[in-house]
This record gives C-alpha cells, structure tokens and sequence, in this order.
C-alpha cells in the first residue's frame, strides 16, 4: 500500500440515495431540515421475491434528537406505525417483515419521527412478487445425476461523495461517478464502474461472504453505515438483497511526504482490566522534518474483533521525543480502552500526527497491527519483544485535525 497520506484510503452500510422535495424517487436517505432522515437498506428497488422467500425490510432512520416512530406505507396508504427498536441512539435499524405475499407490483414509503416530532421526508423502494408460488425444480439429466442449481443473491448499492470527509452523507454530497466497484469472495471478481446515479448492481451472485473494494483517482473510501471496515465485509444471501452505502472522499495531491520510520511496539497484545501483567505497551517511531517537530501525537480508536462497534478516534496522546528522532509513549490497556465502552477483543488502529514548528500537520499511515483484549480473554504476551508492523490491515480513517499540544 502506498503510504503517501493522500493515498491512504479511509476506514469507517445504508444504501444512501438523493432525497427530492416530495420524497426520494429510490432506496436511500430522505431527511428535513431538522436533521431526521430515513432510508431503505432493503429491499432494494424493482427486488423480486419470490414465495415462499419472506419479504423482508431493512431500514435506517437518524436524528440527533433519537427515532421514536416509523411510519410504513404500502402503494401510497399508512401499513403500519412502527415505534422505533431504540429511542436513545441518533442512528436506528429496523428489521420489519412487509407483510406482502400476493402477487403484484408495490410502491413502499418510510419516513421516521424523532423526539421533538420532526418527521423525516419518505424513502421509496419498490418490489415485485411474480404470480408464480415455486421456484424452479432441480434440473434432472436423463439418467444421471440430480443436478441443483446453485443459491444466489444480488449484493448492490451506490457511491456517494464525502467532499469534507467526515464519513457521512451531508445533504449536499450526491452520487459519485467514475468509481471501479470490484466484488470480490463469492465467485470470480465482478467489476462495475458507477455512472452519473452512482448506482451499482452485482446480480446472480453465488451465495456467501464476499467484500466491495471501490476506486477512483483522487478519491479514497471515507465511510459506510453502519462502520463496517474496508474491505467492505457483505454477504450474498439469496433470500435477501444486500445493499451498501459507500462514500468517498477527495484526496489532495499537495499534502507532504509523511517523514516517518516504522513504528516499533513492545507486545502486539495489550490487557486491559488491571488484572493482568504485563498490561504495559511501549510505543515507539522516528520522525524528522526539516522546519523541526513541534510535537508528535499518538492517536488510536478500537474495532470490535467479531461487531461492528467502532469507538472512534481518540484525543490523542503527546509522546516524548528522544535521542536519533525517536518518540516514546508508554501507556497501558486501561488507558487505550479507557471511556470507549468496550468489553470484549478489539482491534485498535493507530496513527501517529506530527505538528512542524511552522504548523503543518502531517500524518503517518494507520497501522492495524494491535489488539486490546479483556483479562483472561487471550494468551499472556511474552514480555520485552519489539515488533515492527508489517502489512497494514486495516486502510486509514479520516480524523480531524488535533488541536495542539495534547497533554495527557
């Protein structure tokens, strides 16, 4: 991986489309100018179900204020008011079954209600049930074996613009065309290029665990929702659609040479709990910079090992410059875990940001190369080994610039 900054490309799924004054013409995010927004994860438009398959609804809403209704309509009437599965979070899933089984064409509208009774605009997808009650028999071959065709699905989405990289959809960010789509996992790779929609549709696709990989030049991956890491994780399930949000970001061509070594760590397996030993991590790394360092900073945010629960950048921790332009910190799991909430194994991500004595911010690559982990959850680490990261595994985050300096 290239480890130019600008060519790092962004960690952190709604399919998210365009929003129209009366509603959105397709699955994605509606929202007011209250900040609530509601938007179809699946089916995704034009879907055919076929029974007995269940007809089955994925859906986002979000609001700072929380979601505390959604209202489902079904060809232009209210179905079902739904109160919302969680009223204290700003970002809602709701796993509903549609109800639908005759054959037909359906029109489906979500819009959400937060606390302070703003309802979000409608998001529309649509469906089809054919007027058929089987799927195709196994094909039989004469006297030879049974032969059955192998299950599929349909993993689609769109791209969208993260112009100022903060890894949501602002109302302003649309489609991005240009973007090479790859799917990869489940069968031979599939490659599509997003057009003016930034649509993408990956169809008859084996079923199993695959992953999306986007590019364009000059843009990196910024975001999805919910957090999924990159490669994208998805999943061809053919009693479901999959459908992703991607967002990317421009990348400039003018930010510096990142002027650093290779970080060396003490243990690649941290405790935290303050029951084990050693629970101590050594950090260090070589950096220089001709108009001189005014101050290097630490920054980390922790990934559940098997979820999707991510603790988002730290505030940074100021390290202590040495001999031969090596910095040091010396923290401990309690402290990489801290006020994050986690309980379980988490891989942590780290990125060091160093600040000149003219004030440009340069950033090192994010390595991924760390797991923090409860007491008694893993093996002890041997004590007093040094390990340089090798592959990065995880591609970098967008952060926003530290204020400086950091003093913890």
């Amino acid at each position: 991986m290239n480890t130019k900054f600008y060519r790092i490309v962004f960690f952190l799924m709604a399919l998210s489309l365009l929003s129209a004054a009366c509603g959105p013409t397709s699955a994605g995010p509606a929202g007011t100018g209250g900040g609530v927004r509601a938007w179809f994860d699946a089916p995704l438009p034009e879907t055919v179900i076929l029974p007995p398959n269940p007809c089955q609804i994925v859906a986002h809403g979000s609001s700072p204020n929380g979601i505390v209704t959604f209202e489902l309509s079904v060809n232009g009437a209210v179905s079902a008011s739904i109160p919302s599965p969680d009223t204290k979070n700003s970002l809602v899933t709701l796993t509903q079954a549609c109800g639908l089984s005759e054959p037909g064409k359906y029109l489906l509208q979500l819009r959400a209600r937060d606390h302070a009774g703003a309802w979000s605009n409608y998001a529309e997808t649509s469906l089809i049930i054919p007027d058929r009650l089987a799927t195709e028999p196994p094909l039989k071959i004469e006297d030879g074996p049974t032969v059955t065709s192998v299950p599929t699905g349909n993993v689609g989405g769109a791209v969208f613009t993260d112009q100022n990289g903060n890894g949501l959809q602002d109302p302003a960010e649309g489609p991005l065309d240009g973007v090479t789509v790859t799917l990869k996992g489940c069968g031979p790779d599939a490659t599509q290029v997003t057009v003016a929609d930034g649509i993408f549709q990956f169809a008859n696709v084996p079923a199993g665990s695959c992953t999306l990989e986007v590019s364009k030049a000059g843009w990196g991956f910024s975001g999805s929702i919910p957090n999924l890491g990159y490669p994208l994780p998805v999943g061809s399930n053919p009693e479901l659609p999959t459908n992703v949000g991607i967002l990317m970001a421009p990348m400039s061509d003018n930010l510096p040479e990142p002027n650093f070594g290779a970080p060396a760590l003490s243990s690649n397996l941290v405790y935290f709990g303050g029951r084990c030993d050693p629970s101590q991590l050594t950090v260090q790394i070589q950096a220089q910079h001709p108009d001189g360092i005014k101050v290097l900073v630490f920054f980390h945010r922790l990934h559940e090992l098997n979820g999707n629960k991510d603790s988002g950048w730290s505030e940074g921790f100021s390290m202590n410059p040495g001999s031969d332009d090596i910095y040091m910190l010396s923290t401990s799991g309690d402290r990489l875990a801290q006020a994050s909430g986690f309980t379980v194994q988490a891989i942590a991500s780290y990125q060091f940001v160093l600040q000149t004595q003219k004030g440009e911010f340069i950033r090192s690559p994010v390595y991924s190369d760390l797991q923090v982990v409860p007491c008694g959850s893993a093996p002890r680490p041997e004590p007093g080994i040094t390990v340089t990261p090798g592959i990065i595994i995880i591609p970098g985050l967008v952060i926003p610039t530290p204020t400086f300096p950091v003093i913890h």
